[in-house]
C-alpha cells in the first residue's frame, strides 16, 4: 500500500523548491505581523532604508547607476536567503532519514582532545 508513496528522500526531491517557497512566504507575513519578534531583522532593514535614502538625496547621486546596484543587492540577498533555507532544509531531511532507518549510530563517540 505505502510503496505508491515513494520515499522520503523522493518527496523532498519533489518538492523542496515549493516547500522553500512557502516557507519564505510563511516568514515574510510573521516577519510583518509581529515586527518586535524580529527587531534584529526589521533594524537591519530599517538601517538598509535609510542608507538608500541618504543615497538618493546626495550630490551628483547617479539615479541608474544606484537603481541597478540596489536592485543587484536585492535580488542576491533573497537568493542567499533561499540558498540557506534549501541547505538547512536538505540537511534536516537527510537527518530524519538516517533517525527513521536507523542509519545513525546509537551512541556518536566524542573526540578525544590532543595532550599539550
Amino acid at each position: 500500500m505505502f510503496e505508491r508513496l515513494g520515499t522520503l528522500e523522493e518527496t523532498v526531491a519533489n518538492y523542496a523548491n515549493f516547500l522553500v517557497a512557502e516557507r519564505l512566504n510563511e516568514l515574510d507575513v510573521d516577519v510583518r505581523l509581529h515586527p518586535e519578534e524580529y527587531a534584529d531583522y526589521n533594524e537591519a532593514a530599517e538601517a538598509a532604508k535609510r542608507a538608500e535614502e541618504a543615497l538618493w538625496q546626495s550630490p551628483g547621486c547617479d539615479q541608474e547607476l544606484l537603481t541597478a546596484m540596489l536592485e543587484a543587492l536585492n535580488v542576491r540577498s533573497a537568493l542567499e536567503s533561499e540558498l540557506a533555507y534549501r541547505l538547512g532544509f536538505m540537511d534536516g531531511g537527510k537527518l530524519h532519514h538516517c533517525f527513521t532507518n536507523h542509519e545513525l549510530p546509537a551512541k556518536i563517540p566524542l573526540r578525544k582532545e590532543e595532550e599539550a
